[in-house]
């Protein structure tokens, strides 16, 4: 197995049509499905996700469906997608985003010619083709430069835009934590001990503005959960380091 596509989901009536949509996205995908698989972690949904997975899955055939009753967080039901994925790369896909038709087909055609731990690409927002990241020339110029630029925020901080080798998150025991934002840190890590990534300025995906997401609220939670992932890189780098080195270099 080739992927593995993690999609925490937490749907409700008013989003389950991003959710069928994501979903559609995968289904389309010009890469033969024997080389992926599809896990979606319900995360505490109030709409009920089996029926409609067992009638795609008739299609598809590699879904994989892991229900939780209450809500457990993006990070945590992601973290067990890791646990019961077979791929070699990992996607993380939201669960009313999309992936274009030839996204996968891109990665597999890319692989094949080089071995990379990890390939981080453009994204647009749906119907739109304009290319949103700004960031690839930070990840040419060495590790203490990226850190750098990270830390003064000058990164997209997610991992919805970069494939993974799974093999990064299982050697580093790279764990996403609680709370909001917390992909943030993840995708540190991830820059920070990969030796060998591709930017790709195509478009691998297609975010889409739905009032209802995690994104569009703003409240006490996600503004801690926001200013704490940059506490936990301080933490990690410290103790990677040590505190002398972060003062008198990255303070």
């Amino acid at each position: 197995m080739l992927f593995s596509i993690i999609i925490p989901a937490s749907v409700s009536n008013k989003t389950f049509s991003y959710f069928k949509s994501c979903i559609n996205s995968i289904t389309k995908q010009t890469l033969d499905s024997s080389f992926f698989e599809v896990i979606i972690v319900d995360n505490g949904s109030k709409k009920k996700l089996q029926l409609f997975i067992e009638k795609i899955n008739k299609k598809l055939k590699n879904i994989k469906f892991i229900k939780f009753k209450k809500k457990i967080g993006p990070g945590i039901a992601r973290n067990y997608g890791i646990k019961k994925a077979k791929g070699d790369f990992l996607i993380f896909l939201d669960s009313d985003d999309m992936l274009p038709i030839y996204c996968l087909e891109e990665y597999y055609k890319i692989l094949k010619k080089k071995n990379l731990d990890a390939i981080t690409s453009n994204w647009s927002y749906k119907n739109s083709k304009q290319n949103q990241r700004k960031d690839f020339k930070y990840l040419k110029k060495g590790k203490l430069y990226f850190v750098k630029k990270f830390i003064s925020m000058n990164f997209d901080g997610s991992v919805i835009f970069t494939l993974i080798k799974k093999d990064i998150f299982i050697k580093n025991k790279i764990i996403f934590p609680k709370g909001f934002h917390e992909d943030i840190l993840i995708i540190f890590k991830i820059f920070f001990y990969s030796r060998s990534i591709k930017t790709l300025n195509k478009i691998m995906y297609f975010k889409r503005n739905n009032k209802f997401s995690i994104i569009n609220s703003f409240d006490e939670q996600r503004i801690l959960g926001y200013l704490n992932s940059w506490m936990m890189i301080k933490k990690f780098l410290i103790k990677r380091f040590g505190k002398k080195y972060f003062i008198s270099r990255l303070n």
